[in-house]
């Protein structure tokens, strides 16, 4: 316990006596010297004690003459704590009547352990016997509303009660100042938050053990937004459909006549940048303009023009379109999509991106590789030839550490990578100490090859390399591109792995050096409360996975997700969850091995039948030809769910055998 923590105690329990009592008046601290209220110091005090007082304090000359409660904090963290009773100086024979009445009052129900002053009216203390809390609230409930009547009977009021309305505003005030510094706390915790979520994380465990749930819970958590409602899209979604020419168009169109340099600072034509590499945009607009504008056009000596001419440059480089209700008509969806994204500016940024990996999941598909384009149709390109061409496309993670960068104040990945180190390292820290982080899901890690997924830059991934870290890589060399790359350090990479499908120990050492783990077992504690006749489904579900761990391992357990959301008693959800779910993966692990899954889930689930013939008939006689006496067979309906799942708990040979 510290003085601080003290003094939040006991505004709570004040706060709370108020909700009981609104007409409880008390004193707080008034004035922020040397920054009190900043810190938390509520009442009146120099850091090491506090005073709280039901009455003024103070008077014209500023000096203490009231009657309160003082805490002081001992260096062991013990609270030392006494009523007081102060006035010193009093000349007013009716205040000094008042006061020794008070005391007296106060003597008859607590220990006077000091008085000080030859006339007994500086300083007296008055101790009581409990707890600190509880001393405080006999004084405040039992002699601070025998003191109010000594204040009426002398005729004090108005100098020793707050009016209601000087009380509300101190009251306020110390509110505003505890709940800026409460959001302070909370900003701290968000940052350290942040800062315990793992740069590279793999979440494994079972099937349906809350793998997903996990990633909507980081969502949730970190505040990483959700996506725009159908109706709407976000700028860098609505700028990825359109090309730089039509793009520019638009700008045109809304905002008329532009010089280069003008159209350059525009949102939508730094959107597009932002998805690009160009290393000079002023170039790429010249180069547009000129290659669309109107052929009567005598500013522009270009002899080579393609496309759809819709600009005209003027005379002193001022460019403006040709004809704007020729271009309204033309481009009414585009028009009508932007005037959607302008709609859903409020909308929350999404700063996520999840990608299932699969087996054929590729370098190409990942980081960057070359795509065909087939022209579409009522687009024009920017060149001539053949429909089929192709482009260099970046991948997901590419596209995930451009938005990192953005995230950061960079326009690109490309800019970012210009930088300083100073200039990135600065502007990283600063976004990771406001939340602006992005993070990439990877579910289903294990299934795709991630050495070959990530290539060389494996190593990019490492928290000490990434971009604004202290040993940072920033000069690789992407293959295709010959681009620059490197991974920001605000990109967070979560994976989740199936079990079943591959081990932990199976998975590449180089993933597993760069990554931590996060095992996600069954909770059988969620299912706990989901109670049938005779059982609980967290029962059901810890034998289940007992006889599966006996027969294959740990690996192949199964999760509380499959059960979580039966409600008590739905026997037909419970049938569904076990003929849908439960079953199917069975089949799966033990390869239609039936015996094995009748030994897991019982005679309630699996037929056993007995062989018509003991020996089958084969085509040459062999003294190692098997024996077939029993086969197994998995009921198609379950009539009875819960007599099943309670001979899945108590079979009855057991049973049997006990008896």
């Amino acid at each position: 316990m510290n003085n601080l923590q003290l003094n939040d105690e006991i505004l709570d329990y004040l706060l709370a006596e108020l909700e009981k009592n609104p007409e409880l008046k008390f004193g707080v601290r008034v004035q922020n010297n040397k920054g009190r209220l900043e810190q938390g110091q509520w009442f009146q005090g120099d850091g090491r004690y506090s005073y709280i007082s039901f009455y003024k304090r103070g008077d014209s000359k500023n000096k203490t003459k009231t009657i309160g409660y003082v805490f002081m904090v001992k260096p062991d963290g013990s609270v030392d704590n006494w009523i007081e009773l102060v006035y010193p100086d009093e000349t007013d024979p009716n205040i000094i009547a008042f006061y020794k009445s008070v005391k007296q009052l106060i003597a008859e129900k607590c220990e006077l352990v000091i008085t000080q002053s030859e006339l007994d009216s500086y300083r007296n203390v008055f101790k009581l016997g409990g707890t600190y809390l509880e001393n405080f609230g006999f004084f405040q409930k039992e002699i601070t509303p025998e003191i109010d009547k000594l204040i009426v009977e002398f005729g004090l009021e108005n100098l020793f009660f707050y009016s209601q309305e000087e009380f509300n505003k101190n009251l306020d005030k110390i509110l505003k100042f505890r709940s800026m510094k409460n959001d302070e706390v909370s900003i701290k915790a968000t940052k350290s938050e942040i800062s315990q979520l793992s740069l590279n994380q793999i979440l494994y465990g079972p099937p349906g053990t809350g793998k997903t749930y996990e990633i909507q819970q980081i969502i949730k958590e970190r505040q990483l937004g959700e996506e725009s409602a159908s109706d709407t899209f976000t700028l860098d979604e609505f700028v990825s459909t359109y090309t730089w020419w039509q793009l520019i168009g638009l700008v045109l169109y809304n905002k008329g006549p532009l010089t280069v340099p003008q159209l350059s600072k525009d949102p939508i034509i730094l959107a597009k940048l932002g998805q690009s590499e160009l290393s000079h945009l002023n170039v790429r607009l010249w180069s547009s303009l000129q290659h669309h504008t109107v052929d009567d056009c005598p500013n522009v000596n270009l002899a080579r023009r393609i496309g759809v001419r819709i600009f005209y440059k003027e005379e002193n480089s001022v460019w403006r379109l040709d004809a704007g209700k020729r271009f309204a008509d033309e481009f009414a969806l585009m028009i009508e999509d932007f005037s959607r994204v302008s709609q859903a500016k409020t909308a929350k940024k999404k700063r996520f991106s999840f990608l299932t990996c699969h087996q054929s999941l590729s370098y190409e598909d990942f980081i960057e590789g070359i795509k065909p384009v087939i022209e579409k149709a009522g687009i024009e390109e920017e060149s001539e030839g053949a429909n089929l061409q192709y482009e260099i496309r970046k991948g997901l993670f590419y596209k995930a550490c451009e938005k990192a960068a953005q995230l950061a104040g960079y326009v690109n990945l490309l800019e970012c990578l210009k930088d300083s180190v100073e200039g990135r390292k600065a502007k990283f820290s600063h976004a990771l100490s406001n939340n602006q982080i992005f993070v990439i899901f990877l579910d289903e890690i294990n299934r795709c090859n991630v050495s070959a997924v990530f290539g060389e830059l494996i190593t990019l991934i490492e928290s000490d390399k990434r971009l604004g870290a202290e040993n940072e890589i920033a000069d690789v060399e992407l293959p295709y591109s010959q681009s620059r790359f490197g991974v920001p350090a605000n990109l967070h990479i979560i994976g989740t792995m199936n079990t079943a499908d591959r081990s932990v120990e199976a998975l590449d050492t180089a993933l597993r050096r760069r990554f931590s783990f996060e095992e996600m077992m069954p909770k059988y504690e969620k299912v706990d409360n989901i109670e049938f006749v005779g059982f609980n489904l967290g029962q059901v579900l810890k034998i289940i996975n007992g006889r599966i761990e006996a027969l294959l391992d740990r690996d192949h357990a199964i999760g509380h997700s499959y059960f979580i959301n039966i409600k008590p008693g739905d026997t037909k959800a419970l049938k569904n969850a076990f003929q849908n779910c439960i079953i199917p993966l069975l089949q799966e692990y033990f390869y239609h091995d039936y015996e094995k899954i009748a030994m897991v889930l019982g005679s309630g689930f699996v037929d056993v039948v007995e062989a018509k013939n003991n020996k089958v008939t084969f085509a040459v006689q062999s003294p190692n030809q098997p024996e077939k006496s029993k086969t197994f067979q998995v009921r198609t309906e379950i009539e009875y769910i819960e007599e099943a799942v309670k001979e899945l708990l108590h079979p009855s040979w057991n049973r049997a055998e006990t008896t």
